[in-house]
């Protein structure tokens, strides 16, 4: 009988240990233009749209520490600019008056901010999904006036390597996304260097062609008057 005690007991400290060690449940959801509130998902789940031109408006996150908030986050809105911080459950952005969110700050409180690390991205209006944020960086962008429509958050141990691949995006996102920062930070000198070459080649081309028409018209002439001077004797 002892024996079987002890046996329960040493079962019912392992389930503790393991429960303590697993990771806490997230789970957030969208409010997105026209549809209004979204399902809740979780764990690096997509919440909002993608590929239908929708802005999302509002977000809300949960994450709870015991009774105990364990996340804060904050939205940049249209003409709005910056919100105050907000807690587990409560909405950061707007419902119902259709402004855009444009960016977006989260990061951990308490214990949680010693153990986990939160990762975060925003899929943006002309951009595609963005590179991934983490502990309060901003994700989205921030005078730009481009909606988010979608947004990713995972968290993860601070022990672990979180591979920022792991979500892969179409080749699609990338290139607009590689095209939109070289437009953003190309240096005019080479903007204009890139227009000089590229000028350069258009008026060796229409030299080119002046060129051989002219030629092929002098032997096409020559091979005529050749002609009428042979039929003239």
């Amino acid at each position: 009988m002892r024996k079987i005690f002890m046996a329960l007991f040493a079962v019912l400290i392992i389930a503790q240990f393991t429960i303590a060690a697993a990771a806490p449940r997230l789970s957030y959801r969208a409010y997105v233009e026209n549809n209004g509130w979204m399902r809740e998902v979780s764990d690096g789940e997509v919440a909002g749209t993608t590929g239908h031109n929708k802005r999302l408006e509002a977000l809300v996150i949960n994450l709870d520490n015991g009774r105990r908030s364990a996340v804060e986050y904050c939205a940049h809105i249209e003409e709005g600019g910056w919100q105050s911080w907000v807690s587990s459950g409560e909405v950061a952005g707007t419902t119902g008056r259709s402004l855009r969110m444009e960016a977006i700050r989260i990061q951990l409180t308490g214990d949680y901010a010693n153990k986990y690390d939160i990762y975060y991205r925003a899929h943006v209006e002309g951009i595609g999904w963005m590179d991934w944020a983490k502990n309060g960086a901003i994700a989205g962008t921030v005078g730009e006036s481009r909606r988010i429509e979608a947004v990713q958050i995972q968290l993860v141990d601070k022990n672990s390597r979180f591979d920022s691949r792991s979500s892969t995006r179409s080749r699609y996102d990338d290139d607009r996304y590689s095209r939109h920062r070289s437009s953003r930070y190309e240096d005019d000198d080479d903007d204009h260097y890139s227009r000089h070459r590229s000028s350069r080649y258009e008026d060796d081309d229409d030299d080119y062609r002046y060129r051989r028409s002219r030629s092929s018209s002098r032997y096409e002439d020559d091979d005529y008057y050749s002609g009428r001077g042979r039929y003239r004797y």
